[in-house]
């Protein structure tokens, strides 16, 4: 399908400027700093930007846009920390009330997913289980309930249920079967 006429222009100017025209290391640097301390949510727009490119990749099999994912994948997996962490935040920050860490790290982990289904890349998975691991060591080494950290009284947080089924979907690993069952008992 070929959207023409208004609807069409619009819509390929904003393919054009905000899928194919972003800027990789801008997108990646808050993950290269980790330097956020007031709070912010930069760390989710690496992941609602591969939402946007990997489907347009698939379907036009553009090349250049498909190198920018490559190297944005790149950058990540560079970023991610011996600990498995990978975001914005400094450690003092993470899983803190009123931010936006584990919001982020959801939207990590769904780009992590859709490059690894792009391209059978096994070390996204790696990623996203070295990441997972993390954040569940965290949960439980500090007592902390995922409800308390983020916003909105844990629904932002809690969010990371779905990558974390996806990540057992993937993995058959029963560690995240178990860490879903433990977000699904947060809430309630």
């Amino acid at each position: 399908v070929k959207l023409k006429g208004y609807l069409g222009e619009r819509l390929d100017a904003m393919i054009e400027r905000h899928v194919i025209g972003t800027d990789v290391d801008y997108i990646t640097a808050a993950y290269r700093e980790k330097t956020e301390t007031k709070g912010w949510w930069q760390t989710e727009f690496w992941g609602k930007w591969m939402h946007s490119a990997v489907p347009f990749v698939r379907l036009t099999g553009d090349a250049a846009l498909r190198e920018k994912i490559d190297e944005s994948f790149r950058q990540i997996r560079a970023a991610q920390l011996p600990n498995g962490y990978i975001g914005n935040y400094t450690e003092d920050r993470q899983l803190a009330r009123s931010t936006w860490d584990v919001w982020g790290r959801k939207y990590t982990l769904l780009g992590l997913f859709l490059y690894y289904d792009l391209t059978g890349d096994r070390s996204a998975i790696d990623c996203a289980a070295r990441m997972v691991d993390h954040l569940m060591g965290q949960l439980q080494s500090g007592g902390m309930s995922l409800v308390e950290s983020g916003c909105h009284r844990g629904m932002a947080s809690c969010s990371i249920l779905e990558p974390l089924v996806l990540l057992f979907g993937r993995t058959r690993d029963e560690r995240y079967r178990r860490a879903a069952e433990f977000v699904v008992a947060e809430m309630c």
